[in-house]
């Protein structure tokens, strides 16, 4: 795996913790806005690290936790966030290239077909779907006044071209 890839997945996620202990948002826009996504993402999150666990591992992305209290509490996010960022953090030095297989369902009158995957495909996804709910947070932020870093929600490509263009 390329080492950079869990790296760039914990900075990702880490971009959440300043929602969960910062001044901002209020405790009725967290529940309303970030609250939601933020339980998404974890969800997702844990759906990977509890496959990882099964033998042969099996991820399955519908099978979720839906933890709502995710979504309410800004401490038992914040707990929950952290939690995961460790867990994660364990994955350091595994093989990427590692054999899974992954559920998601494609349409709620079918059964989920597991498709093939592996380890570092699931931690790019998962940094890809995370930095989705930041952008989706982000343009409530903006709406509501809400100070975040201007790069919160980019993609990592659409920055590469933003620093591309200002360097010419």
């Amino acid at each position: 795996m390329p080492p950079h890839l869990l790296t760039d997945t914990l900075h990702t996620l880490q971009g959440f913790l300043p929602l969960c202990t910062g001044p901002q948002p209020s405790c009725t826009d967290y529940q309303r806005v970030v609250g939601p996504h933020l339980r998404h993402v974890l969800d997702h999150c844990d759906a990977l690290l509890e496959g990882l666990r099964a033998t042969p591992a099996l991820v399955d992305y519908d099978r979720r936790a839906r933890d709502t209290r995710t979504e309410q509490d800004r401490h038992h996010a914040e707990h929950r966030l952290r939690r995961v960022l460790l867990e994660l953090q364990q994955l350091e030095g595994r093989d990427g290239s590692q054999p899974l297989s992954v559920r998601c369902a494609t349409h709620p009158a079918r059964e989920a077909t597991p498709l093939s995957s592996s380890l570092a495909r699931e931690l790019q996804f998962l940094q890809s779907h995370a930095i989705h709910h930041q952008a989706v947070i982000a343009a409530a932020a903006q709406a509501a006044g809400w100070a975040l870093p201007a790069d919160f929600g980019m993609a990592p490509a659409t920055l590469a071209q933003e620093r591309s263009l200002a360097a010419d």
